[in-house]
C-alpha cells in the first residue's frame, strides 16, 4: 500500500486503540490505532514510545485485511499487555510525549510524519494528563540497536538540555545484556546467575 492509499485509510473511522502502560514501569512500550474502512481494509500505525526520554522512538503504518492486522495486534500483545484506550486518549498522550522530548531535544522517527496522520479528526481526551521521565527527569536507557554515534548524540542533546535548563538528567550507556540486568532488575540477575 503506497502512502497516498495509506493516507485515503487514514481518514476511515477510527475502529481500536491500545495503549501498553509498560511505559509507566519500563519507560518503553507501543501504542497502536487503527482505522477500519467500509471495504474491511484496517489501516493504522504503532508507535514505539520512550516515554522515559526520546518521545516516539520508531513508529509504522499498516494497511492490512482483519487477519493481518489481528496478526499485528497479537505480536505486539504477545510481548507486553495493551490495553484498549479511546483513540482520544491516545492522541493525547502521543501529542504530550512528542512535545515534551522535542522540550529537549528529541525528534520524532522520521516516519512519524506519515504515522502522525492517523491521529486526524481525532479531538484528545482533555482529562487525559501525563508526567514524563523517571521521576520527572529525562533517562535514557541505551537500546539494543543504540549504535556508539547514536548514544554519543543522545548524551550530548541531554548534557545540553542540563546547562539550558538546570535540569537533572541521567543515563545509561555501554550496557551488554548480562550487566544490564545486573542493574535495572537486580533481583532478575541473581535468580539468572546464581549471584
Amino acid at each position: 500500500m503506497n502512502k497516498n492509499q495509506m493516507r485515503m485509510y487514514f481518514s476511515c473511522a477510527p475502529y481500536q486503540a491500545f495503549f501498553s502502560h509498560m511505559v509507566d514501569d519500563e519507560g518503553m512500550g507501543n501504542m497502536v490505532l487503527a482505522r477500519k474502512s467500509t471495504s474491511n481494509i484496517i489501516a493504522g500505525a504503532v508507535f514505539l514510545c520512550d516515554h522515559y526520554c526520546l518521545g516516539v522512538k520508531d513508529c509504522f503504518p499498516f494497511g492490512e485485511n482483519e487477519m493481518g492486522y489481528n496478526q499485528i495486534v497479537r505480536r505486539f500483545a504477545a510481548r507486553e499487555p495493551l490495553e484498549p484506550v479511546t483513540p482520544g486518549y491516545l492522541k493525547a498522550y502521543t501529542i504530550a510525549l512528542v512535545a515534551w522530548a522535542r522540550g529537549i531535544g528529541f525528534e520524532p522517527h522520521p516516519d512519524y510524519r506519515l504515522c502522525r496522520e492517523v491521529l486526524q479528526g481525532i479531538t484528545p481526551d482533555p482529562d487525559a494528563s501525563f508526567t514524563f521521565g523517571k521521576d520527572g527527569m529525562p533517562y535514557y536507557i541505551q537500546g539494543p540497536n543504540d549504535t556508539p554515534r547514536r548514544q554519543q548524540q543522545i548524551i550530548q542533546t541531554l548534557e545540553a538540555y542540563k546547562a539550558r535548563t538546570g535540569n537533572e538528567v541521567h543515563y545509561m550507556v555501554g550496557l551488554t545484556e548480562e550487566n544490564a540486568l545486573e542493574i535495572i532488575e537486580p533481583e532478575r540477575h541473581r535468580r539468572i546467575t546464581g549471584g
